[in-house]
């Protein structure tokens, strides 16, 4: 009875098993397995139906919660779940059975924007799930700020890029204004500091250029526009600008930024001292500030030793006062200033024939001299007697200034005085050359009868010289009749 009993059941189960491979569409996939078996069909089936999407979410806990919340991928999907995860299908059998490539992210509930187009999705989805991924930017990013700033990452970031794209200074503390705009970010925050930062002060990222010179905020000077002064006015300050001080760069008055302490009371505190010797520190009693070569109303040159006349008012002060030198300077006499034209010709002083009006003789007296000029010698030019402004000693006799026209028909030879010229002045006057008191009749040959009415050049013919030129012959003339008639 025993063994009989044994054999019943043993052909009960045997048919149970079979009819359970036969009722099974397949075997279930390797995530499903602990599913096998016909005692846990109901698990997932409902008698009469295909398995209810309850069934499925009853399981997937963490896909449920994300339908209830409505997010992700799956609230857009309106089919059932076995339509795309059916089972029965294998151990090897891929419930999950997407491309990724051709996958609409979109329908995720989060578009991938500018660089998150490009990236692969093993990049963000490290694990087996693509479920329940934050979309937090520091869920995947580092936070560059190290908690500076508040987790909105997109408000000053875009997806495009990491740069700021969409900060507006205007809403911080402080506003770029000036040259401040086109500062790069990281001269101001370097090495991505942003909180806390000080700027309340220039001095906070800007150097103290004038070394605590200075307690006034930088602002009362400076703008924001450029480092070089615009506000500043010099009429505040001790030394206001004057005359040819306005235009001059402040680096000169302020070298290597040097502003207090800084000495101005006298001008040799910025000008050297062009006199030498010194005359003093009073510099405006010859100068003004409109300009250094300008002398000032209270400098009168007719009170010093030396008043200026004539030419000498129209005279540069530097012709006079070479590097500046006012003391110390000899003008006892002409010479102490001007070369001495005569090369030591003459004794007397220059003013006895100059005057300070103008270089030429004014009032020098000719008649005075062993030389009285008249006739025609009174129009004849100084240089034409005084060549190279030769007047001592001086040749006074005719053919020292004039050519001999007669090629030494007058020339004497005489055992004491030797050879010489006879005086000019026998024939010829200073008015003119013409001839005008020769009287014939003291010579060898006197003018009588007809010969007195007949014209010098019917005996005294012309002649060629040995150079060319002609002349006409007075000495040897023929005296013989024959020898001017036939």
């Amino acid at each position: 009875m025993r063994i009989v009993l044994i054999g019943v059941l043993l052909t009960f189960t045997s048919y149970c098993h079979t009819e359970a491979q036969l009722l099974s569409p397949g075997k279930l996939a390797e995530a499903h397995a602990e599913l096998e078996g016909l005692s846990n069909c109901t698990q997932c089936h409902t008698l009469g139906e295909k398995v209810p999407d309850e069934k499925c979410l009853a399981c997937h806990e963490n896909l449920a919660a994300r339908i209830e919340a409505d997010k992700g991928f799956h609230v857009t999907v309106e089919d059932k779940c076995v339509e795309c995860h059916s089972d029965h299908q294998g151990r090897d059998f891929q419930l999950i059975r997407w491309v990724p490539e051709e996958f609409d992210h979109t329908l995720a509930g989060y578009p991938l924007e500018g660089a998150h187009g490009t990236l692969k999705c093993e990049s963000c989805h490290k694990g087996a799930s693509y479920l329940g991924l934050s979309q937090d930017c520091l869920s995947c990013h580092e936070d560059q700020h190290r908690g500076q700033l508040d987790t909105h990452c997109l408000d000053c970031h875009s997806f495009a890029d990491w740069k700021p794209e969409k900060f507006d200074h205007e809403t911080a503390q402080f506003q770029l204004r000036g040259k401040h705009i086109a500062v790069e970010c990281a001269q101001c925050h370097p090495q991505g500091n942003y909180k806390p930062l000080e700027f309340q002060n220039c001095v906070d990222c800007h150097t103290d250029q004038h070394n605590g010179q200075f307690t006034e905020d930088c602002t009362s000077c400076h703008a924001v526009e450029g480092w070089k002064l615009s506000l500043f006015d010099h009429e505040t300050a001790q030394f206001q600008l004057r005359g040819k001080h306005i235009a001059v760069e402040c680096a000169q008055c302020h070298p290597q930024d040097n502003y207090k302490p800084l000495e101005f009371q006298n001008c040799v505190d910025c000008h050297s001292d062009r006199h030498e010797p010194s005359l003093g520190l009073n510099c405006e009693k010859c100068h003004v500030v409109n300009g250094w070569q300008q002398a000032s109303d209270s400098f009168d040159h007719q009170r010093t030793n030396f008043p200026l006349k004539g030419a000498h008012e129209k005279v540069e002060c530097e012709k006079c006062h070479l590097l500046d030198q006012f003391k110390g300077i000899a003008f006892a006499e002409c010479r102490d200033c001007h070369s001495d034209q005569h090369q030591g010709q003459f004794t007397q002083d220059c003013v006895s024939c100059h005057g300070e009006t103008a270089w030429k003789p004014t009032f020098f007296e000719h008649q005075r001299s062993r030389f009285k000029l008249e006739g025609a010698h009174v129009d004849v030019e100084c240089a034409k007697c005084h060549p190279q402004g030769n007047y001592k000693p001086l040749d006074t006799a005719c053919m020292a200034c004039h050519t001999d026209p007669h090629h030494g028909q007058f020339t004497v030879e005489d055992s004491k005085w030797g050879k010489f010229t006879v005086d000019c002045n026998h024939c010829h006057a200073v008015d003119q050359w013409v001839a005008i008191h020769f009287e014939h009749d003291r010579s060898a040959f006197k003018l009588e009868g007809a010969h007195a009415q007949t014209t010098c050049d019917k005996c005294h013919l012309l002649e060629t010289a040995a150079d060319g030129s002609t002349f006409r012959r007075f000495k040897p003339v023929p005296m013989e009749c024959q020898d001017c008639h036939l």
